[in-house]
């Protein structure tokens, strides 16, 4: 399973990516890591999900309504992302300072 974490202009600053195309459900605890456009997109979301590239991390799912979220620490800062059921949603990620970074995102459909 592929997110991919869009910037304020709707341009795709990064990518959540789920070990093993494991489903997003709630109750599911995932590994995941955070990868980087392999082309230069000029955007601040970009830069701050570059500097967290190929780190991997654990996420939990869980489901309130329609939506689902996935909550994953990476150090001391927290990547959360909110689903809704058509697959489309929100992303941020931040520190116990603010946030770092946030947008839209959307499930990737494979091929």
């Amino acid at each position: 399973m592929t997110i991919a974490l869009l910037d304020s202009s709707r341009v795709p600053a990064g990518f959540l990516l789920v070990a093993n195309g494991e489903e997003i459900r709630a109750g599911a605890t995932l590994t995941c890591i955070v990868m980087a456009p392999p082309f230069p997109v000029p955007s601040a979301a970009r830069e701050v999900l570059s500097a967290r590239k190929h780190v991997e991390f654990t996420a939990a799912v869980t489901e309130e309504g329609a939506h689902l979220y996935v909550r994953g620490d990476l150090e001391s800062e927290v990547l959360e992302v909110r689903l809704h059921s058509a697959g489309s949603g929100t992303w941020s990620l931040s520190t116990a300072s603010g946030s770092l970074a946030s947008g839209e995102c959307e499930r990737v459909s494979p091929k």
